[in-house]
């Protein structure tokens, strides 16, 4: 692909995210970002706090890349030595900087602290650096520009890295204007699949345009991405995107420029109905409800959420022992029942309303199997009551996920599997 962007970088400095006691979401929060304005990270270091290691880094990101986002190290502990490894790098001095000490000092008088000389070791930054003023915290962030170059160097808090990311960074960055990005969201299809199926549009494609994979189990998602500066080019992305929505057409579940989650599709289908939803888990262990109540605003469709593991809780519920005794746990059968009770216990809550309950119950392993009943069998029941009616209905699928998979991931297969099961009923005409 031909490079039409400038080169990015980003660079994550501290022990903690090479040993692992921390896990770098800044570098992907900021990739995302900077995908959405056409600008693409092409590489990308971690480095610990040693001082020539970091100085090492710049050396390597300033003979590649034209904009450099660095995070981390400019705290007030011994440690933190970003601030001294670019000094070192440009062949300056830290001085104190009055703007980084006024940043420093008015944070700590809003916070009614002490002002400390660990904590004005922060203010001492490169000479020709300009000061990035940090809202959130005392280490103020900085930038430096030059002919050909731009640096910008964070702080590595996540709450703080984003706020200055989103009002100082963005801001002074390109934009290609030309940018165009579409996905496809796609489940249960593997990759090879995928790949087969597209192979031969991947195949077709100019120079400027791109496929991207990226798997989030189960899900697999698909994007196109381009830069089109002529109306010919814009012409070619559309109908690159028309043929490869076709293609995808029975393995895709949500497509468009952000195209939205299961979880979202739920509430929002739900919410035009004006449907109560409950869960009823066993083996997912409230995993649905947890994704669901992910999304904000989900308080104005679920309005309950059971975790009924032991089989005492499941008759508490009001499954019946008769059910569990004939058919056991993992049935179609205490599915059933077990979405019902859920539905029973949600119209107490909201009579003559429109009311939906899921249940889930399954094996996710590694014990637990007999002959019949193997790691990776699960039921989904949902159980319906229209508004002003007196009439349940209900359906029950059977769930097999992988023989080969490990129990969180039976788990999130069973999840995707049953809440996929709720959206199709919800949506059925």
């Amino acid at each position: 692909m031909v490079e039409t962007t400038p080169f990015l970088e980003i660079i994550t400095i501290g022990r903690e995210i090479l040993d692992g006691r921390v896990i770098d979401t800044n570098s992907v929060w900021m990739a995302q970002k900077l995908r959405q304005r056409g600008l693409i990270v092409r590489h990308a270091q971690k480095v610990d706090d040693d001082l020539g290691r970091i100085e090492q880094a710049f050396h390597v990101a300033s003979r590649r890349s034209n904009y450099i986002i660095v995070t981390g190290g400019l705290g007030p502990t011994s440690d933190d030595r970003t601030a001294e490894a670019f000094a070192l790098f440009q062949h300056d001095s830290l001085e104190l900087n009055k703007e980084a000490e006024e940043c420093v000092r008015s944070y700590l008088r809003q916070k009614k602290k002490e002002v400390t000389l660990a904590q004005l070791k922060q203010a001492y930054l490169p000479s020709k650096v300009g000061v990035i003023p940090n809202a959130n915290g005392t280490a103020p962030a900085f930038y430096f520009k030059e002919r050909t170059r731009l640096w910008f160097f964070l702080p590595g808090v996540p709450r703080e890295m984003t706020s200055l990311f989103e009002s100082h960074v963005m801001p002074m960055l390109p934009v290609d204007e030309g940018y165009r990005s579409y996905q496809w969201i796609t489940q249960f299809t593997s990759e090879s699949k995928l790949q087969e199926l597209l192979s031969n549009i991947e195949q077709s494609l100019p120079l400027a345009f791109e496929l991207g994979f990226r798997t989030r189990f189960p899900e697999n998602h698909i994007s196109l991405f381009a830069s089109c500066n002529t109306e010919n080019e814009v012409e070619l992305y559309n109908g690159f995107r028309d043929e490869i929505t076709k293609v995808l057409s029975t393995s895709c579940f949500s497509h468009g420029e952000a195209p939205i989650g299961v979880e979202d599709c739920i509430l929002e289908v739900a919410e035009e109905r004006g449907t109560h939803l409950a869960f009823v888990e066993s083996c997912t262990g409230g995993l649905n409800s947890h994704r669901i109540t992910e999304v904000p605003g989900s308080s104005g469709v679920l309005k309950a959420s059971w975790v009924v593991y032991d089989n005492l809780a499941k008759i508490k519920l009001g499954v019946s022992e008769s059910t569990l005794a004939k058919h056991g746990a993992v049935s179609k059968e205490c599915a059933e029942s077990m979405a019902k009770a859920g539905l029973d216990k949600l119209r107490e809550m909201f009579p003559n309303e429109e009311c939906a309950c899921v249940s889930t119950t399954g094996i996710a392993g590694p014990g637990g199997a007999t002959e019949n009943k193997p790691v990776g069998l699960c039921y989904a029941a949902v159980s319906f009551m229209e508004k002003d009616s007196d009439e349940v209905k209900a359906e029950v699928i059977k769930i097999e996920a992988g023989i080969d998979y490990e129990r969180s991931k039976n788990k999130l297969y069973f999840s995707q599997k049953s809440l996929i099961f709720l959206f199709d009923y919800l949506s059925a005409p």
